[in-house]
């Protein structure tokens, strides 16, 4: 009924994550970027997290690739036609990490130094903006 794994599904499984590791690549690059720098810190404060799940989604699929070409190359019984092809993988995989990598901790390092300006307000300015706002103004006296 069930087939045992062997190197070559493995490495169809990291050939197929390295595929797709171009658009978790690209999704980090690009939410990295401000395209309204107008915010409050408290506003890149909130971004913090969100850019950490970014980073830890981005480093799946290079993963799974990484794993998937370390286990064809360790599989028995080794096949010497899949030595190269397992190595090629691993090492495109540590490349993918790499960057992905680097991406997401610039753009965490980014909003950690706009966030870092003291002292932090106990609201968002972010927040008293949209509809009904106009109740929340308080007037001076």
């Amino acid at each position: 009924m069930s087939t045992r794994m062997n190197s070559g599904t493995l490495l169809t499984v990291g050939v197929i994550c390295l595929m797709l590791t171009g658009f978790s690549t690209f999704a980090a690059f690009a939410y990295e970027f401000e395209m309204d720098p107008d915010h409050s810190a408290c506003y890149y404060r909130r971004q913090i997290p969100r850019r950490q799940w970014v980073l830890a989604a981005s480093l799946v699929l290079p993963a799974v690739a990484a794993a998937a070409g370390t286990v064809a190359l360790i599989l028995r019984p080794r096949q010497r036609e899949r030595i190269a092809p397992s190595l090629t993988v691993v090492a495109a995989a540590g490349l993918a990490i790499w960057i992905n990598w680097a991406i997401g901790i610039d753009a965490i390092e980014h909003s950690q130094r706009l966030a870092g300006t003291p002292p932090a307000p106990r609201f968002c300015p972010e927040d008293l903006e949209g509809p009904g706002s106009a109740a929340l103004i308080i007037p001076a006296s």
